[in-house]
């Protein structure tokens, strides 16, 4: 009798040969792919790292990856940022797990890689600045200072997951590894503004209107809770799980 091989897939302390899950995040060796914060009322928040950035790990872990893998995975990371953010590390490891990533074998390559977050330095340079004007003073309403480039989700797969990681680090958005002192809640939504408008021809009018409207919703929302002690944070999330399922429901009718 003949035991077919199975690939198996484990966690392993953090910084290891492989993929640690623990009460600071996720990780694939040296590269950090999720973070966790405490806010000021002892609420876990998670920053899950945008899809550009996983590609670098993955490439360097991996070799080149396909849209789609990088997508799948980007998306299983969500779902274990809810995890923790919940305070639920058993299940944060089983999502983790399932993400399906065998043990790398570019260590070395990982080591280099610090933090993902750094390697967006061409998105957040050193010393960026980014206001926004007071309503009826710009009809952009943004205030660019400096040669600010920050990642715009180019696309419609690019754009939902924007949108589905607008609740890690909400409602401040602000960098508490120093690296980024500049990364805030304008930054963000400069970002989904911006991502909007490139979209807006493949979302139409009507829907683009609307979760415009939306996002400015939220934002006011968040703008309303920086200090984490109101209600506030909570609505802007609901509206933002509206503006994913309205996405998701348009990707579905363009099939």
């Amino acid at each position: 009798m003949t035991v077919p091989w199975t690939q198996i897939y484990r966690l392993v302390p953090r910084g290891g040969a492989g993929l640690a899950c623990d009460q600071d995040g996720i990780a694939l060796g040296a590269a950090n792919l999720v973070r966790t914060r405490l806010g000021e009322r002892g609420r876990r928040h998670c920053e899950v790292q945008p899809p550009q950035a996983i590609r670098r790990v993955l490439t360097a872990a991996y070799g080149p990856q396909p849209d789609e893998v990088v997508q799948r995975l980007h998306r299983g990371l969500r779902r274990a940022a809810a995890r923790l953010e919940a305070g639920d590390l058993a299940h944060a490891g089983i999502e983790t797990v399932m993400l399906g990533l065998p043990e790398p074998a570019a260590m070395a390559k990982l080591a280099g890689i610090a933090d993902l977050e750094k390697g967006e330095r061409g998105d957040y340079p050193s010393e960026p600045r980014l206001r926004h004007s007071p309503p009826g003073r710009s009809q952009k309403g943004w205030i660019m200072v400096r040669n600010f480039e920050p990642y715009i989700p180019t696309g419609m797969g690019a754009l939902m997951d924007f949108v589905g990681t607008m609740m890690s680090g909400a409602p401040v958005f602000k960098d508490t590894t120093g690296d980024l002192p500049n990364k805030n809640i304008e930054t963000k939504f400069y970002q989904l503004y911006e991502g909007l408008k490139l979209a807006r021809p493949e979302l139409g009018e009507e829907l683009y209107a609307q979760l415009r409207t939306m996002g400015e919703q939220v934002y006011a929302h968040f703008l309303a809770d920086q200090g984490g002690e109101t209600e506030e944070t909570t609505k802007g999330c609901k509206i933002i799980h509206q503006m994913d399922d309205l996405l998701i429901a348009h990707a579905r009718r363009g099939r």
